[in-house]
């Protein structure tokens, strides 16, 4: 069905005119478009694997004082940590010797460990706080920016995984069917403690776009076996201000044949994402 031809069955629903493709029309069709999505659309699972990044050394603080130097030996092959206050650190690897400073503000550094070892030398002359140093003992990229980060937790933006994501339907679960411990969505996304791996099951229902005018000629995505419903809703939504009776009996045609066909739609479409580097 296109919006001509949506328009067209709308208007033989008891409309004296045939009406036109105008603003009124096109909200009211994305009004019952929205209605029969949130209503009618298969809930998808999508299944999200997850891998622990693969820590060879961790220390959640160090405090330095001033003039003092801290030198640590790490094996890896990619490091990160936080820092709060000012100085400079060192890295000495395969590649050889390279420094550079951080400001009194906090930031994150991430660097690779070429060769597979070396040494983190922290110095300066004022105090500073160094949180979650971590090294990783596996390769996962060359790309400095795209290196692991160590946090308390791992925040995975669904929707830009699941490319249809519109909103979740009820809470993760992992292989058993248990809510996953210490997590929550906000905003379209998941934190889950940065340790945890396995899989991990989101159930969501898939979003659509809105229809435009110069979409006209194009054919109308809608959830399987609801078309029929789109034109009795829309006449529902453009009766609404100028005759209420007829716009409530279309809205209870819409519920008695929404009703029915949420006993007989099929359910549970799934697809996987695998998080192949270890983290989000």
């Amino acid at each position: 069905m296109t919006l001509n031809q949506l328009l067209s069955e709308v208007y033989s629903l008891g409309f004296e005119d045939s009406g036109e493709l105008d603003g009124s029309f096109l909200f009211a069709a994305n009004r019952a478009r929205a209605i029969i999505y949130s209503e009618l659309a298969d809930e998808k699972c999508a299944t999200l694997i997850l891998s622990a990044p693969a820590l060879s050394y961790y220390s959640e603080k160090y405090c330095h004082l001033p003039g003092e130097k801290n030198t640590l030996r790490l094996t890896g092959y990619s490091l990160s940590f936080t820092y709060c206050g000012a100085g400079k650190y060192t890295i000495t690897d395969s590649s050889g010797k390279r420094t550079a400073t951080f400001d009194k503000t906090y930031g994150h550094v991430k660097e690779l460990i070429f060769g597979g070892e070396c040494t983190l030398e922290f110095e300066g002359n004022l105090s500073f706080i160094i949180f979650d140093i971590a090294a990783y003992s596996e390769k996962y990229t060359e790309d400095r920016s795209r290196l692991p980060q160590y946090s308390r937790f791992r925040e995975i933006k669904l929707c830009d995984l699941i490319s249809d994501f519109g909103y979740v339907t009820r809470a993760p679960v992992d292989k058993d069917g248990i809510a996953l411990p210490a997590s929550s969505i906000v905003g379209g996304a998941l934190r889950v403690p940065y340790s945890w791996s396995g899989e991990i099951f989101v159930y969501y229902k898939p979003i659509h776009t809105s229809l435009l005018l110069s979409d006209a000629e194009n054919e109308i995505e809608l959830p399987a076996m609801t078309e029929h419903l789109l034109p009795i809703l829309t006449a529902s939504y453009l009766w609404l201000d100028d005759d209420p009776e007829k716009a409530e009996y279309y809205a209870s045609v819409y519920r008695t044949e929404a009703n029915r066909l949420l006993v007989t739609l099929p359910k549970g479409v799934s697809v996987e994402y695998k998080d192949v580097l270890g983290w989000a």
